[in-house]
């Protein structure tokens, strides 16, 4: 379970979360849904660890809001797949090369079938160019294929769909 709670996040006199209480059972589909400025990229900021708050955060028995940089890095790399609203990618890699590089430095013993994922995600025909050839959902659906690819305990995304 993942387990978020804290008292306000503000900037400056601007209080933009008021009272978080998050817990995200194991196996389970989370939306987070709002007007826009509602705080949700900041909520995604806070989980991803892009912005330090004063919170008390948990997975399973691990105590994130504990751990060191390195250590969350750590966390982030072992268990989560991140994909932003506007992925980034190394340009001069084709799709097939980003791929194979997360593949190589996966942890994970559990590899997903990629190619049932490329079909279902409509990559086919993409796999072989650079990413910027590719129009912004095509380049949304890569990054969620490559967040798959070392089978994260967590999936965070921000606007997938946008």
């Amino acid at each position: 379970m993942l387990s978020f709670k804290l008292s306000i996040i503000q900037f400056d006199s601007k209080v933009i979360l008021k009272s978080v209480n998050l817990h995200i059972p194991s196996g389970k589909l989370t939306l987070l849904i709002g007007k826009s400025g509602s705080g949700k990229s900041t909520l995604i900021n806070a989980l991803t660890f892009k912005n330090d708050f004063n919170a008390v955060y948990s997975f399973d028995d691990i105590k994130l809001s504990d751990l060191n940089d390195d250590e969350k890095r750590d966390f982030i790399f072992s268990y989560m797949g991140i994909v932003y609203q506007n992925p980034k990618f190394i340009e001069s890699l084709t799709i097939k090369d980003h791929i194979e590089l997360i593949q190589s430095i996966s942890l994970s013993h559990d590899h997903i079938d990629i190619d049932e994922y490329i079909s279902l995600l409509e990559l086919n025909g993409l796999i072989y160019q650079y990413p910027n050839k590719l129009s912004g959902g095509e380049q949304v659906r890569v990054a969620i294929l490559l967040s798959l690819i070392k089978n994260p305990d967590i999936i965070i995304m921000d606007e997938p769909t946008s």
